[in-house]
């Protein structure tokens, strides 16, 4: 069925792209959007985590709103490919290794941590998938606090650092 399902040259472009992320093999990409379908069903990463069944289940009484394990409403074959992609990326992927230690160091214990890295992963794919681009790593990383390009000054500086720095000219 597999075979059948990569003849579409759309699904190979699909295929080609997810693979681009180290860790994520052929097999598990083609299981990935057997299972997704198109893409665009999707109108946000949300609904895609919602439909793989990873969104958190909400019990709400009066004022209280507690949010627990995932709901497990979803696709329960998407759940476990997704965990086994995330699983080795983690192993393969050093980009996904770091967010994982840092949820680790956090406090989180392992399949918690693996939960994480699977929203993180999920929020990737759909991102690359919808743009229709490869992984980058560079576009990837976080940046804890916005960078200014001021035209006076030659190299970016943080926007706690400019702060200071401005006030220093209005003293």
């Amino acid at each position: 069925m597999l075979t059948q399902y990569r003849t579409c040259p759309s699904i190979d472009l699909d295929i080609e792209l997810l693979t681009s992320i180290k860790g994520i093999g052929q097999n598990s990409a083609m299981h990935f959007l057997a299972e997704v379908g198109d893409i665009s069903r999707f109108s946000s990463h949300k609904k895609l985590i919602a439909y793989c069944g990873l969104d958190p289940s909400i019990y709400q009484s009066g004022k209280s709103k507690i949010e627990s394990h995932i709901s497990k409403r979803g696709n329960a074959h998407l759940r476990r490919i997704i965990w086994l992609m995330s699983v080795s990326v983690v192993i393969h992927n050093e980009y996904f290794r770091e967010y994982f230690e840092r949820k680790r160091a956090q406090g989180l214990p392992y399949k918690k941590a693996i939960m994480a890295v699977a929203h993180k992963l999920l929020r990737t794919m759909y991102a690359m998938l919808k743009k229709r681009e490869e992984f980058n790593v560079d576009f990837a990383l976080d940046v804890s606090e916005p960078i200014l390009f001021l035209p006076s000054w030659e190299t970016p500086v943080s926007f706690h650092k400019s702060l200071l720095i401005l006030s220093s000219y209005i003293v």
